[in-house]
């Protein structure tokens, strides 16, 4: 990169030099694409002279954070993957250029986690900027989403601090907006930025006194007390919530932020036992532990505690989710198998996050040339759908291992198009018992042979695929086979005469083995 920024170097072979970063195709679904597009993000920061500079950092955003197909009249959004990697280029790209084009894309994007991505972005690259903190205040007034709300309210407390614009913008949202939420997260901004403001501390009480809302009372409480630690509203507030609210996680957090305050506080103890005995849940659990947190400082609840534990039981409590993945290492002790079985059962996202990982972690140097060819076959296999998660998953392990092989290494693995590869997705397939997927691997280990000259091989093998695809009465227009020969199919099928099974059959391969010689 900081070649680029040499005065003797011409500025057209750093023109070159970027244009090439974005058009490379790599011939391996974009795996290093992308990551030379991400490339040419970086360098535009040291030739800010570019021609192209402006899509460029456009487009990135777009990777990110995702846009609006206009044609399909859909939000499309990229893989984790790609997308983490585009906004780690957009933190190292010309940040100003950046901020507009980011500022712009919120101003325009209805999807609200994406814009929680953009808040955390902006507190990144966005300190004491006009146009981010417009920005971000724009976001808090305008998103439907708390996750949004909160990491738009955080971003400004970060990027404003001390600023005036960030101060002004906040006291006008206070004063115009009605949404308590809104108000509540604006209102402890603004007491971050500057301290003592009496706006935020007056907007605050008036939310713990008079709200409805039990949620918001308590949100007020906690950031009343972030800002004005001995506010008279706060204890009183969190001793009612912990008494009497009718929601268990209510009064679970009052009780909570009692005790992070004054942890001899009796009344929170008596609502977390409360809270014990009459929840045999998660509820029940984190109350114990909270307990247990301040045994050491209230000897009274040693047996009280002792009581508890001897007596509780939580009839929902599971089995971390990584267990069901250490079953497969132990039935499966090859990478291979645990990924193959990996993809196919699991069905939890939560579950699936945390094999990954740790599908991740077991994958060698010496093991990833074979899975990038292996879950090629995955990914232009027709039977799983681009958006299923089956192929996302595919995708992750493959980025993955993109990151930690060299190019040349990676693009051979992914490019090998081998009898002996095809053959071993040919077992997978058999192993998950996916029929239509065996059929079509079959159909391809057919060509192959028949382009090596063995003919004779290659016949058995779509004469299998034939038979498969009969057998689990696949309509003829899904048929991976050219379009004259499912004509020519039809016709035998819909003839006045029956015809037998056994000529159907000779009559397609005879024609399938044509078009493939052809």
């Amino acid at each position: 990169m900081l070649w680029l920024g040499r005065g003797e170097i011409e500025r057209k072979q750093k023109q070159e030099f970027i244009d090439a970063l974005v058009n490379f195709e790599d011939g391996c679904i974009g795996c290093y694409g992308f990551q030379a597009y991400f490339l040419a993000a970086a360098a535009v920061a040291e030739f800010q002279d570019y021609s192209q500079i402006d899509e460029v950092i456009k487009q990135i955003v777009r990777l990110g954070f995702g846009y609006f197909n206009t044609e399909k009249q859909e939000w499309v959004k990229f893989i984790d993957a790609i997308s983490n990697g585009a906004r780690e280029a957009l933190h190292q790209t010309q940040r100003p250029k950046a901020i507009a084009a980011l500022a712009d894309w919120v101003q325009n994007s209805q999807n609200e986690r994406d814009r929680w991505q953009a808040a955390v972005s902006f507190e990144i690259i966005g300190k004491g900027n006009p146009l981010a903190i417009n920005a971000l205040v724009y976001l808090l007034d305008n998103s439907y989403n708390g996750q949004t709300k909160f990491a738009t309210a955080e971003s400004l407390q970060v990027i404003g601090k001390d600023n005036p614009i960030a101060i002004d913008l906040l006291e006008e949202l206070l004063q115009n907006c009605e949404d308590e939420y809104t108000r509540s997260l604006a209102a402890r901004s603004l007491g971050v930025i500057e301290k003592d403001n009496q706006l935020s501390i007056a907007t605050l009480v008036q939310i713990v006194n008079n709200s409805q809302n039990e949620f918001s009372r308590l949100g007020a409480a906690l950031d009343l007390q972030a800002i004005d630690e001995n506010n008279p509203s706060v204890i009183p507030t969190l001793v009612d919530l912990s008494q009497n609210s009718q929601d268990k996680f209510t009064r679970f957090h009052a009780a909570q932020y009692l005790l992070e305050i004054d942890n001899n506080n009796h009344i929170a103890t008596a609502s977390l036992i409360d809270l014990i005995h009459n929840n045999q849940d998660e509820i029940g659990i984190f109350a114990l532990s909270m307990l247990e947190k301040i045994d050491e400082y209230n000897p009274v609840l040693n047996a009280a505690l002792v009581n508890l534990k001897q007596n509780y039981q939580c009839e929902t409590t599971s089995q971390p989710a990584v267990s069901s993945l250490e079953k497969i290492e132990k039935a499966n002790p090859t990478v291979n198998a645990a990924l193959v079985d990996f993809i196919h059962k699991c069905h939890n996202k939560d579950n699936c996050d945390q094999a990954l990982s740790r599908l991740k972690d077991m994958l060698t140097a010496a093991k990833m040339p074979e899975i990038v060819n292996i879950l090629n076959h995955y990914l232009v296999d027709n039977t799983y759908t681009n958006g299923s998660e089956k192929k996302v998953y595919c995708n992750q392990v493959i980025w993955h291992c993109a990151q930690h092989m060299a190019y040349p290494q990676f693009y051979q693995s992914w490019n090998i198009k081998s009898i002996d590869s095809y053959n071993k997705y040919l077992e997978i397939q058999r192993f998950l018992n996916n029929r239509q997927s065996e059929a079509y691997c079959l159909v391809t280990i057919g060509t192959l042979y028949q382009k090596n000259g063995k003919f004779r091989e290659g016949l058995a093998s779509i004469q299998q695929a034939m038979e498969i695809l009969e057998e689990i009465d696949l309509p003829i227009d899904a048929y991976p086979i050219n379009p004259w020969v499912k004509w020519a199919i039809k016709f035998a099928q819909n003839a006045s005469y029956k015809i037998g099974l056994t000529i159907i059959l000779v009559l397609t391969i005879f024609s399938i083995w044509l078009f493939l010689l052809d």
